[in-house]
């Protein structure tokens, strides 16, 4: 919906290959966050792990596909996405949106 408000009918072309906010980080902070909430304390370290794994894959991993994707599309003249990984604002937005979504469904009575 975000993407939808930012680009129009472009927003189909750029799902899932970063902007604001982080969708990846969005939804496994949610996770992990609800569980912070519901004090299960064991889980919720597991799913912090998983979301530091989701945090580097796309700040680091994902954001250096899309730098070569764009250094090939200049040498190749190619039409590879260049729009890979996420900023530190945008993986700060999903940690927002996250939580917001969690103390949303902890507010209206979901246990784990």
């Amino acid at each position: 919906m975000v993407n939808f408000t930012h680009h129009r009918y472009d927003a189909i072309r750029r799902v899932g290959h970063g902007g604001f906010p982080s969708n990846h980080t969005a939804v496994v902070s949610s996770v992990m966050w609800f569980l912070v909430l519901a004090k299960e304390w064991r889980v919720a370290g597991l799913a912090m792990a998983v979301l530091m794994i989701c945090v580097f894959d796309a700040t680091g991993l994902r954001r250096e596909v899309g730098r070569h994707a764009a250094a090939l599309n200049r040498v190749t003249g190619s039409r590879l996405r260049e729009i890979m990984g996420h900023s530190g604002l945008d993986i700060a937005g999903g940690l927002v949106v996250g939580f917001g979504i969690a103390l949303a469904y902890w507010s209206v009575g979901g246990r784990p």
